[in-house]
């Protein structure tokens, strides 16, 4: 496979950004499959609130990745409208987008 391609195949994919509630070893286990994996540990970003994890996330491109659920349902919900419009259309890739709480454990907010 030439660079060009395998970085084409690695645009497919998400990127994923973990906080510190997430073990080490389900980041381990998806990066020696392939995923491009970044946790909070190796970045320095261990006791950083909700707020400030999902901007790094966002400001890498990557989905945030977190077992910290409800916080973040609770943050949507708080979220006025007009904020959710100007967040979005100040970026067309930076509206978090959440699944419903019964297809996952984890939350998951992609850039």
């Amino acid at each position: 496979m030439t660079d060009r391609a395998y970085r084409d195949l690695q645009a497919l994919y998400v990127r994923l950004y973990f906080d510190e509630d997430v073990s080490r070893d389900i980041v381990e286990n998806l990066r020696q499959r392939g995923f491009d994996v970044l946790s909070a540990r190796e970045v320095g970003q261990l006791h950083l609130d909700d707020d400030e994890q999902l901007a790094f996330a966002v400001a890498q491109g990557r989905a945030l990745v977190t077992h910290n659920r409800h916080d973040f349902e609770l943050r949507q919900q708080s979220i006025s409208p007009q904020v959710s419009r100007t967040w979005a259309s100040s970026s067309p890739n930076a509206a978090p987008a959440m699944p419903p709480s019964s297809t996952s454990y984890w939350s998951c907010w992609t850039p």
